[in-house]
């Protein structure tokens, strides 16, 4: 509705699976639209709107009240479900889940808020980046399509919070308590340096060891052996 400036999309479900639970929507033009212009995608609008929403850009204003919505959309049930999913392209999904709920509030907190919470604190980068983080998965949520793991950093020892994919779970268990290096996409709010979450494209143990004794006596200094004139 906010893109179109009414509402100009029907959705009907096109499949239902029971056993997953999983359903399938279609979006088709509102026959009031009929020789009109091309209404805007409604899926794409909320897909751009998730990603201002987890930026916290200003952009996320622009979608009327669908932040708010999705505050509530992914807001934790009561009976234990930790997270849903939606597919809004076959290879881009969003995670639907406490984080996600946290970050809609705060994009449509009255500006004042938003002042107060950014009051006496450096500005740092805020959008996404992809980037690579060496650390341990110490903490491992193995549930549904996206595994939830805490990655505490080799470099300082603070924490990350990382969304993985199902086919990363034997890498996951293979490698608990164990040196990685995880890489993917990673979300900045600009309160600091670290990013809040990093959407994993790839886990991989970090082989070698960490013992550098091997290495005593290696960079002593030394004298050159002078070279030989024939």
């Amino acid at each position: 509705m906010a893109v179109n400036g009414g509402s100009a999309h029907e959705y009907t479900i096109a499949k239902l699976h029971t056993s997953d639970p999983t359903a399938i929507l279609r979006e088709v033009p509102s026959a009031n639209f009929q020789g009109m212009f091309e209404p805007a995608s409604g899926v794409e609008a909320f897909s751009a709107c998730v990603e201002a929403v987890m930026i916290g850009s200003s952009a996320a204003r622009n979608f009327g009240k669908c932040a708010a919505h999705i505050a509530t959309l992914a807001r934790p049930t009561k009976q234990g479900l930790a997270y849903s999913a939606v597919w809004t392209e076959e290879d881009k999904s969003i995670r639907l889940d406490s984080f996600l709920s946290d970050r809609a509030r705060a994009a449509v907190a009255p500006p004042s808020d938003q002042v107060a919470i950014m009051e006496g604190r450096h500005e740092w980068f805020k959008g996404v980046a992809f980037g690579s983080f060496d650390g341990s998965l110490d903490v491992v949520d193995a549930r549904g399509a996206f595994p939830q793991v805490q990655l505490t950093l080799t470099a300082g020892g603070k924490t990350i919070d990382c969304v993985c994919r199902a086919e990363d779970i034997g890498v996951i268990g293979a490698s608990l308590k164990q040196r990685v290096r995880v890489t993917g996409r990673a979300i900045y709010d600009g309160t600091q340096g670290l990013p809040i979450r990093v959407e994993a494209t790839e886990i991989a143990p970090v082989k070698g060891s960490s013992d550098f004794t091997r290495w005593r006596s290696a960079f002593e200094p030394f004298e050159p052996a002078e070279w030989g004139v024939e």
